[in-house]
C-alpha cells in the first residue's frame, strides 16, 4: 500500500519542474522504507536473541502509539505497523476513549444508576408497611414522606 502511495504521489510529481521538491520526495520515500526496515529488525532482534515473544508496553507507551497511529489509514497501518497489529494499536486508542468518558472513576464521585435512598426513607416506609400490611405498594408510597 506504501509503495502504491508512492507511486502515484511520484506520478504527480513528474509534472513538476522543481528539483527541490523531488529530491525531498525521494528523501521522504527512502527514510520512510528505513524505518519500515529498522522496525522489523528491532522485532528479529527481540524475538531472536532475547526470546521475547510479545512486548510489555506501559499505558504511556500505548497512548504514544495510539495517538500517532489513529491519524492514519488502516490500510497504511497495515503497511508500516510491523511490530504490533494495526487492530491492536486502534484497540488501545478505543480504549483511550472509553477511559476518557468513563465516569466511575471521577473524582467529583459521580456514580452510574440510581440515586441511593436516605436509610431514614427506608426505615420509615418499612415502618408503614409493618404497621399496615394491608396498604400495597402504591398507598405507602403515597404516605412515605
Amino acid at each position: 500500500m506504501i509503495k502504491e502511495t508512492f507511486d502515484k504521489f511520484a506520478a504527480l510529481i513528474q509534472g513538476l519542474n522543481d528539483d527541490a521538491v523531488k529530491d525531498a520526495f525521494v528523501n521522504f520515500q527512502k527514510s520512510q522504507e528505513y524505518c519500515i526496515e529498522e522496525n522489523t529488525v528491532m522485532r528479529e532482534v527481540f524475538r531472536d536473541k532475547y526470546n521475547c515473544k510479545k512486548l510489555q508496553l506501559t499505558d504511556t507507551q500505548k497512548k504514544r502509539l495510539a495517538v500517532k497511529a489513529i491519524n492514519l489509514n488502516k490500510h497504511i497501518l497495515e503497511d508500516v505497523v510491523k511490530i504490533f497489529q494495526p487492530d491492536t494499536v486502534l484497540g488501545w486508542h478505543r480504549d483511550l476513549i472509553g477511559k476518557k468518558y468513563d465516569s466511575t472513576g471521577s473524582p467529583n464521585g459521580a456514580k452510574r444508576g440510581p440515586r441511593v435512598t436516605p436509610p431514614e426513607i427506608v426505615a420509615e416506609v418499612l415502618r408503614l408497611a409493618h404497621r399496615n400490611p394491608e396498604w400495597g405498594y402504591e398507598r405507602i408510597s403515597w404516605k412515605a414522606p
